[in-house]
């Protein structure tokens, strides 16, 4: 039930929409998706860090993620966006500067309310969800998104979280 309730949003997040320049907000997930090429589990981090499960990903055929945390206390107080971002960017340093995986993670926290015109896609996230990518493919996307209308909307933090 839980990794359907995943998949359902992330095809909800392949639906066009305005705010994103009459794309999909995150217009790559649900190829990964099809092509069989996106993990989904859910992540328990009372069995494992998140640093094993990254290492883990970084030697399977998957080149994207989806795991979802049912209980988040082990891993934040609050569960505030700031504390979640927070942990976020501290990961990804640790990912990238001291394991140097190439792989760089986005988080989908349900009480984040960053939007773009009213439209918050990422507190529709069923759980907190750790999306990770290897850092050439986002690249890449992000590289053919800039000649395209999607990020003319975004502004403060959800412009500064993309671009």
């Amino acid at each position: 039930m839980s990794k359907k309730k995943i998949k359902e949003y992330i095809y909800k997040l392949a639906e066009p929409r305005e705010e994103f320049g009459n794309m999909p907000t995150c217009p790559y997930a649900h190829v990964h998706l099809d092509e069989g090429k996106m993990e989904i589990k859910e992540w328990d981090p009372k069995k494992s860090t998140i640093i094993d499960e990254l290492k883990r990903f970084s030697k399977s055929k998957y080149r994207s993620t989806a795991w979802y945390v049912k209980d988040t206390s082990s891993l934040f107080k609050t569960g505030s966006p700031e504390e979640t971002e927070a942990w976020t960017e501290e990961i990804n340093e640790k990912v990238l500067n001291d394991y140097e995986l190439g792989i760089i993670m986005v988080t989908f926290n349900p009480n984040d309310k960053s939007s773009v015109d009213g439209f918050a896609p990422r507190s529709m996230s069923p759980y907190f969800t750790v999306g990770a990518v290897y850092l050439e493919d986002l690249n890449e996307a992000h590289d053919k998104l800039e000649e395209t209308t999607y990020f003319d909307k975004l502004t403060g933090d959800y412009k500064d979280q993309l671009v």
